[in-house]
């Protein structure tokens, strides 16, 4: 008969074989150990998918370069897009939440409504705001004296140059689906769900992740600052009320490429 084997603690393996410290077994220990988790995968992404963005944003505003043109672009767009977002369905895949409690779930009537929904707030909540913003003396003043029209419009053709041709605007519809994929997987799926778990609150979150949205977006202009934060908000807390993915990635898409063709 075989000697029973006596009950060894749970440690945690090291590079080197040995033991280490036994893992957390108590429900606060093992709270706190997974929290500590998270923020360290909150961190990474962050890092991976937003603050790359925001340096290349800030970097535009101050290094001139022309726009390699709109193929070209769909190409080096829907390469990096890809690869964000197939880390963060990964990494989504992986939480214990599972892809459904980022909101990634089958696609049905309902995104439909969300799309057509977001997609027309994305116009009219910026433009309840600059209503509000230009009867205010100071601001219309203020932009005036930082913003000339032709200097603005210059800056607007640079960025967005007017597409040629049929392959010119379907390079920008495909951009712009592969973009608002990576971005609402990493700013709505992954940032609100996973703020409002470690902030402990709905409207941190959303405030949080609407603020990151926007700040890759910098490159756009300090008076682009209040449409993007008002789109921004239209994502995050569309999502956080809906808990659905695809009608918001759609109304991005849609949005994105409207602006980029027709502006």
């Amino acid at each position: 008969m075989q000697t029973p084997e006596p009950e060894s603690p749970v440690v945690a393996a090291t590079d080197d074989g040995a033991g280490a410290a036994p893992l957390p077994t108590g429900p606060g220990e093992a709270d706190a150990a997974l929290r500590r988790v998270l923020w360290v995968e909150l961190l990474v992404v962050v890092v991976f998918g937003v603050l790359a963005h925001t340096v290349n944003a800030v970097v535009s505003l101050y290094v001139e370069s022309a726009h390699p043109g709109w193929v070209i672009d769909a190409v080096m767009t829907t390469t990096s897009a890809a690869s964000i977002s197939a880390v963060m369905l990964y990494l989504m895949w992986r939480s214990p939440e599972g892809l459904r409690g980022f909101g990634v779930l089958r696609i049905g009537w309902q995104d439909v409504g969300v799309a057509v929904g977001v997609f027309a707030a994305s116009w009219a909540v910026p433009w309840v705001l600059w209503f509000v913003l230009w009867n205010l003396p100071v601001v219309v003043e203020l932009y005036d004296a930082t913003m000339p029209d032709d200097i603005e419009a210059a800056e607007m053709e640079a960025m967005f140059p007017a597409p040629t041709g049929l392959a010119d605007r379907a390079s920008i519809v495909a951009l712009s689906l592969a973009n608002s994929l990576s971005e609402q997987l990493v700013i709505s799926a992954y940032l609100v769900t996973r703020l409002e778990r470690l902030l402990g609150s709905a409207v941190k979150a959303v405030v949080v992740a609407t603020c990151l949205f926007a700040s890759y977006h910098i490159y756009q202009g300090v008076w682009a600052m209040p449409s993007i934060l008002a789109m921004g908000l239209v994502f995050t807390a569309t999502f956080r009320l809906t808990g659905r993915l695809w009608g918001i990635v759609a109304a991005h898409a849609a949005y994105d490429a409207v602006v980029m063709i027709w502006y």
